[in-house]
This record gives structure tokens, sequence and C-alpha cells, in this order.
């Protein structure tokens, strides 16, 4: 058995984006093999990565024929030998689905009420994400708003599901969970697709016009403004200006990563643009507040 390590600190910025990104290379250079991913120098992930985490080794298990394990000692609550673990891993689900068995572990219920469970969605499973996106991210106990403000979020991330085939050119899954820190108050909600990104589709759409949409950075820029749709014969979307404005509104972050673009919002609410050297495909959203 070959193994990788996740190490560091890895949270919902550039830096923690980048770390997984790394892994992902890291296990790319292997082929037709069970990898251990050693989780003995990691000192923290926030648990809403994992969709994007498990969106990178299921495309790993697809390309290469991996597969994938965790010792226990790490996921398993009160081990004595790492008394704080990442027993998250296990109540939000991730442990279950790394390891292809389903939900075996549903009965673990999250006492915390902390994480957003870990779930993956195929277009045809658009009652079973609204009702998911209702119960499990609205209904959060992290998640105290108005009625006004969940049908809002709840209108555009159906929005963002309905669309996501056809903008993302694919028919994998997309990958959604989220967490809630108590002490903070902060609540973190992800959704992952590994489609094609926003500039190839955007440049395609726009080529024509006087001035096209070239780069990554106005591609985002583009579908932020919530008037455009790569849709023909479509109205413009407006599902991530929906959530964008919302974070907005309650002083949060909206952060969008995709064709080597990591953007979020400054304290002044002004959106930063961040290159990265390396990316995963798709597109991951982040909302915060």
């Amino acid at each position: 058995m070959s193994k990788v390590f996740l190490r560091d600190y890895i949270s919902t910025t550039p830096l923690g984006y980048q770390y997984l990104v790394n892994f992902y290379y890291e296990c790319l250079k292997f082929k037709d093999c069970k990898i251990e991913i050693d989780l003995g120098s990691l000192n923290w992930i926030d648990a809403n990565l994992c969709g994007l985490w498990l969106a990178m080794l299921d495309d790993l298990k697809e390309q290469n024929k991996l597969s994938f394990y965790i010792e226990q000692k790490y996921w398993l609550e009160n081990s004595t030998k790492y008394p704080n673990n990442f027993h998250i891993l296990f109540r939000n689900q991730f442990i279950s689905l790394l390891n292809d068995m389903g939900n075996i572990f549903e009965d673990c219920k999250d006492a915390r009420k902390s994480s957003i469970t870990l779930k993956s969605f195929t277009i045809a499973e658009v009652d079973k994400f609204v009702e998911y996106v209702e119960e499990e991210f609205l209904n959060h106990r992290g998640c105290q708003i108005s009625v006004n403000d969940k049908n809002i979020l709840q209108t555009a991330y159906l929005e963002l599901f309905s669309n996501y085939e056809i903008h993302a050119k694919t028919t994998k899954p997309i990958y959604v969970c989220g967490q809630y820190f108590p002490k903070n108050q902060q609540l973190m909600f992800s959704l992952t697709d590994v489609g094609i990104g926003f500039i190839k589709p955007i440049y395609e759409y726009t080529q024509t016009m006087a001035i096209p949409i070239a780069t990554p950075q106005k591609a985002i820029e583009w579908a932020l403004e919530g008037k455009h749709t790569t849709k023909k014969l479509c109205l413009g979307g407006s599902g991530l200006k929906s959530i964008d404005d919302y974070c907005r509104s309650k002083h949060g972050n909206f952060h969008i990563i995709t064709d080597g673009v990591y953007t979020y919002l400054d304290t002044n609410q002004k959106r930063i643009f961040n290159m990265l050297p390396t990316h995963f495909k798709g597109v991951t959203i982040h909302l915060i507040v």
C-alpha cells in the first residue's frame, strides 16, 4: 500500500485550497493501487472542504484506478493516541463515502450539530437536492435567517443545480457539505462540480461580441453580474449574484474557485482575485456567513 500525506492547516482560503490541490497531484503519480491517506501531520481541516476533497478522490479513482484508506485512529472518537482527531470526517459521512460504503454510518448522529452532511447529487436527483438544501443547510442551527432569506438562497442554489450539467458540460455529480463554528457563530456551505469551469463556455458564448470574455477573472465577473447565461434562449442567470448579494448583506463572504483563480471579498467587500499555481477542475463555491 502506498502512502500520501495530508499536512498543515487546511482552511477555506487560497492556501488551504492549494494544500488540497498539492495532495491531488501527489496522488496522480500512482496508478492501480490502494493509497493510505496519512493525517498524522494534519493540524486542521475545515469540514466544508470535504466536498472538494471527495470530488478529487472520486476523480482519482476513475482516472488512475485508485482506492483510498484512512486509519481509524484518525477519525474514531475518543482515540487514546489522537484525542483531538478528525471525528468530523466520521460525523459528516466523509469516511463512508470515501470507502464506497454508502451510508452505513448514517446512524452516527452529529450530536454537536456542527456539520452539514456531505452528499453528492446527479442532475436527476433535483428533488433530493432541494430537500437537502432545505433540511440540512437552511434549517441548520447555524442558519438562523428569515423566511425571505431562506427563499432567496433556496432559489439561488436550485438555479445553480438545475443548470450545472449544461454549463459545466458534465454528467458527474456535484458535491455539497458544510460546517458550523459555534464559537465564531460562522457557517460555511460549499458546493463543487467537476466540469469545465467558467472561461471555456463563457468565451465561446461571447467570442462574437465586440469585447469577448477572454480571461478567468473576467469570466467570473461576467457570471456575477447576474444577467448573463451561456444557455441559449434563456433569461440571464442570477444564482451566483443572489448568493454574492446575500453574503455581502450579512457582512459575510462568497468565494469562487475556477480556472486557476481564487476570488473572495476583502474586509471592505472588494472582490480580490488570486492566481493559483495549480488547480483542480471545475468550480467550487463557498458561502460564509
